[in-house]
């Protein structure tokens, strides 16, 4: 599965949302996000702050392209 936010030759982090709800994960992180991946952080905050924290973002991805409902 190719899906998500890929930095360097990893996949780092998925966007997914449903109706009012959004959920970003980011891989291989603990409590400590920016911590532990700093890059994936910033373009979450980044694409927030900018207000492409959603659908329109270019690094969303769909529910249903990552096996949820």
């Amino acid at each position: 599965d190719d899906s998500g936010i890929s930095i360097g030759k990893f996949r780092s982090a998925t966007y997914q949302e449903s109706g009012m709800f959004s959920f970003f994960q980011v891989y291989r992180a603990g409590h400590f996000v920016p911590t532990d991946q700093p890059e994936a952080a910033l373009l979450m905050i980044n694409d927030f702050i900018h207000g492409i924290f959603g659908p329109d973002s270019p690094r969303a991805t769909p529910v249903g392209a990552l096996g949820g409902s």
